[in-house]
């Protein structure tokens, strides 16, 4: 027989229960806001960093070079996030050769050697990850930062699909 739901069992109803507030996710919506529009035009349209294919500002990604998940530090870094066409970021994984070649041609292959360099060695990653252990409070100023450079570049930049 199945047990009906008691209260007096301490249990707490699916939907009921307080969530916390996942400010990693947060941080990640407003900084991938100012990634894309930091790499906008004054029309408010990119370049894919990987393909080079032309869009609006909102309906690209902000990608990584190194994968997130090799930590926080690569996570939030703004040398290793750039934007990226959904098809680059999503279905061809980054495309982490046309990505490269994207950094190559905007002249910054010492960001693309040293985000190498720090991705490879297990030793200087954890270092550099271990720097990066984010409390609730560095999170909200995180935010808090990231929303001030986004209220500037929308003072310059376009928000209109034209």
């Amino acid at each position: 027989m199945i047990t009906p739901y008691l209260k007096s069992a301490g249990r707490i109803p699916k939907g009921k229960k307080k969530k916390k507030v996942n400010y990693k996710e947060k941080l990640w919506k407003i900084f991938s806001q100012y990634i894309r529009l930091r790499d906008a035009d004054d029309r408010g349209y990119v370049r894919c960093i990987s393909s080079g294919k032309v869009m609006f500002w909102a309906d690209c990604d902000a990608g990584h070079y190194i994968a997130k998940n090799a930590g926080l530090f690569f996570y939030f870094n703004e040398e290793n996030v750039y934007a990226q066409s959904p098809y680059d970021n999503r279905y061809l994984h980054g495309n982490l050769l046309g990505y490269r070649r994207g950094l190559i041609n905007r002249g910054l292959q010492d960001i693309a050697d040293k985000l190498e360099y720090q991705g490879a060695i297990g030793e200087i990653r954890d270092k550099l990850n271990d720097s990066c252990k984010y409390s609730d409070e560095d999170y909200i100023n995180l935010i808090r930062v990231y929303k001030d450079k986004v209220s500037e570049l929308k003072k310059v930049k376009s928000w209109v699909r034209q």
